[in-house]
């Protein structure tokens, strides 16, 4: 009786026969031939798409939520396939005589849910899920009430990308490069229901790092080189607009104006992670030195010489690491030599409007900044000295 009430239509049936499962659970083991008993006939109506139901799939959801261990992962493989049915019409439209007009983004959405409440393993469904659920919104028609951009399945889907964060930071990181995952990796850290898969990205700042930029990380053998080219300078000079180079820097110069889509789109989601995480930049000094390596960096300057040929997003490298660094001088008053080497932004012609770093250098560094100023050029002028 319990098993066939999860599936009524009626929320307080339901909300009686879920409390009244859970209470005969938490008291006795049920006997494992009774259980097969009654989910028979709710698995029975799996096995076929045009029995997909509302009631059945929220029912199930609510089987998977008490008897989760019950369950098999293949049912996992089963819920693919019929999720399949919907890149093919032709088919689905064979199926879905028991659906109401316009119900069938709901049933897909209804199937997605299922994926977050299956046993641990169904981990290994991540990838098959996310490129499924990506086709399927392209797939949406457009006009409809549900499209690519009001998608019905990507809260479902983030409920499982939270259940595996791990997996799931570093199946998005590696795929960097894609923008069809990065888009959605980056509406689904920046949404509310995206919680969890943000936290877990932000306590992966070499993940981050070392997926975006590669090139900019210490080699094993050029580990103490790095750590000097990263060490703020005594002066404010113009030695303070240029790294020290590596060894290995004069192959990387040869590339000088050429960045991959893995390099933009990772310092975009660095400065996502600053403006949703306001104190993420300063508790991982790693991510700040690296980006101050890339505002110095030949090839970086190269672009911004030659921003006539850059693409929109391509345009805003520079304002994205002022931002960030912007951030970071607003937590680390001490840091005064990156607010000098931002100041070279104003060295070049640039579609992109600076207003905002003018301001900030007339309102909050007059006010905030000028009695570090005054030591810093009092500590390294000759005048002082005795």
């Amino acid at each position: 009786m319990f098993f066939k009430s999860l599936t009524c239509r009626a929320p307080e049936i339901v909300a009686v026969a879920k409390e009244g499962l859970r209470q005969v659970i938490n008291q006795q083991r049920m006997p494992k031939e009774l259980l097969q008993s009654s989910l028979r006939p709710i698995l029975v109506n799996l096995a076929h798409t045009k029995n997909l139901s509302m009631p059945l799939l929220q029912g199930l959801a609510r089987l998977l939520e008490l008897l989760s261990n019950w369950f098999n992962v293949t049912l996992g493989g089963k819920l693919l396939e019929h999720l399949k049915k919907w890149l093919e019409p032709e088919k689905l439209a064979q199926s879905q005589k028991s659906w109401k007009a316009g119900e069938e983004p709901k049933i897909a959405a209804a199937i997605i849910e299922l994926f977050h409440l299956l046993p641990q393993a169904a981990s290994k469904f991540l990838d098959e899920l996310v490129t499924l659920t990506i086709d399927l919104e392209a797939a949406l028609p457009p006009g409809q009430v549900y499209s690519e951009i009001n998608s019905p399945y990507r809260l479902p889907l983030t409920k499982f990308l939270n259940r595996y964060a791990s997996l799931a930071v570093d199946y998005f990181l590696s795929r960097l490069s894609e923008p069809k995952y990065f888009r959605r990796f980056m509406y689904i850290i920046r949404s509310d229901a995206g919680q969890p898969l943000r936290e877990e990205l932000a306590k992966s700042p070499q993940k981050i790092l070392s997926y975006a930029f590669p090139e900019m990380l210490p080699k094993p053998d050029a580990t103490m080189s790095m750590e000097a080219s990263t060490l703020p300078a005594k002066s404010c000079g113009d030695e303070n607009l240029v790294s020290v180079k590596s060894e290995s820097s004069n192959t990387a110069q040869t590339k000088a104006n050429v960045a991959s889509d893995a390099y933009f789109q990772g310092l975009y989601l660095i400065k996502t992670m600053v403006k949703l995480i306001p104190s993420w930049l300063q508790s991982n000094r790693s991510v700040f030195d690296t980006l101050v390596l890339i505002w110095k960096s030949p090839s970086r300057i190269s672009r911004l010489q030659n921003e006539q040929e850059l693409n929109l997003v391509q345009v805003k490298e520079s304002k994205w690491l002022v931002k960030c660094f912007l951030n970071y001088l607003r937590h680390e008053k001490s840091e005064v030599n990156v607010l000098f080497d931002i100041l070279s932004i104003f060295l070049f012609h640039s579609r992109i409007d600076y207003t905002f770093l003018k301001e900030f250098y007339i309102i909050e560094v007059s006010e905030s900044f000028k009695l570090t100023i005054f030591f810093l050029f009092a500590f390294n002028s000759q005048t002082f000295q005795l």
